[in-house]
């Protein structure tokens, strides 16, 4: 949202048009996206993105603070695994992206020392022990957060089982598929 945000400030030399334009967008943006619920599923969601971690995460301690007494909550038994191998199709354009904007918006700034951290019994003690963990390691920002987390969940389990509900692919990005005339269904593949 920062980007957008930043996009649609007015600037000097701004034409009526393109001002009234740029606040009518602010103004809507602020409608939509200023729930509290959606913005801390946003933050989460973008907390347990290993590729972004707390870069674009606006309120770091309130993500911490939730993410507490859902761990208390007991886990789901079912596991969606199939969801993850949907298919693989060339992204490299969104890769160079966001490559380009986590090194925009992070700067210069990978400062930090690797903690020695016991293993805690206290559940919350554990995830603020994965926290710490998890914010050390790096990611290169071209790099699948689903794969990602596949090789990290016996590491950091809590934070899988978050990452799980909130970096799952939605239906809405699977292939889609042409009906015609005579209800025929035809895959994308076909056409």
């Amino acid at each position: 949202m920062w980007k957008i945000r930043a996009c649609t400030e007015d600037e000097e030399g701004d034409r009526p048009l393109a001002l009234e334009m740029k606040h009518r967008i602010r103004e809507d943006l602020e409608q939509r996206y200023n729930e509290h619920g959606l913005k801390m599923m946003r933050n989460i969601s973008t907390f347990l993105d290993p590729r972004f971690k707390s870069t674009f995460v606006t309120v770091e301690e309130e993500v911490k603070r939730e993410l507490l007494p859902m761990e208390e909550q007991p886990e789901d038994s079912e596991d969606n695994k199939g969801a993850a191998a949907a298919g693989k199709r060339k992204i490299s354009d969104l890769k160079h992206l966001l490559c380009s904007i986590t090194s925009e918006k992070k700067g210069a700034d990978h400062s930090g020392t690797r903690q020695d951290s016991s293993t805690p019994t206290i559940p919350t003690d554990k995830l603020h022990g994965e926290i710490t963990d998890y914010k050390l390691t790096d990611i290169s920002p071209a790099e699948d957060p689903l794969t990602w987390w596949r090789q990290h969940e016996v590491h950091l389990p809590m934070l899988a089982r978050f990452a799980k509900q909130y970096l799952c692919i939605p239906a809405s990005s699977c292939i889609s598929e042409i009906h015609d005339k005579n209800s025929h269904i035809w895959k994308h593949l076909q056409c």
